[in-house]
């Protein structure tokens, strides 16, 4: 008879590897951001027509965030974040962190410009923001290890790392 496991010791079958977390979550948010980049791009494309017959002076900020350009800057660095994630660039976490705060802005540029506030559709670039922060900004587990051996180095201490 064989003895009864626990879900977590029959986890993953025989042959299988466990899921890494960070790095599947990081390329899961790899795919956020070309959802994003192709949803700013849609965007930009159809406010075009709006902005070319806008008529009188106008505040050189309100082009900047309203026009179809802010949008586009968004669906550019989004989509760079996107590549530079799925093939595994080394540029991948700046990428990453500069969609992140395009995200973040796009929720704040609400405020910064006079506009009637749409909760509902920017609480997700706000979200895709924070959440893309979080996951990039943490170092991974080789720099940890590069930074231990640095400290040990300098006091003359083993390192805990192996």
């Amino acid at each position: 008879m064989r003895p009864l496991l626990s879900y977590a010791e029959r986890w993953p079958p025989p042959g299988r590897t466990k899921p890494q977390w960070p790095r599947n979550f990081k390329k899961f948010m790899g795919w956020i951001f070309l959802a994003t980049s192709l949803h700013y791009l849609r965007v930009s494309i159809e406010n075009f027509p709006y902005a070319i017959r806008q008529q009188g002076p106008v505040l050189l900020i309100r082009i900047l965030l309203m026009a179809p350009v802010f949008s586009m800057v968004v669906s550019v660095i989004s989509g760079l974040a996107w590549w530079t994630v799925w093939k595994g660039k080394s540029s991948a976490r700046g990428w990453a962190i500069a969609a992140s705060l395009a995200c973040v802005m796009a929720f704040a540029r609400q405020f910064i410009i006079p506009l009637q506030p749409d909760w509902d559709s920017q609480l997700s670039s706000l979200w895709i923001g924070v959440v893309g922060l979080v996951a990039f900004s943490w170092p991974t587990r080789p720099c940890l290890k590069i930074l231990s051996l640095v400290h040990a180095c300098k006091t003359n201490t083993p390192s805990k790392h192996p």
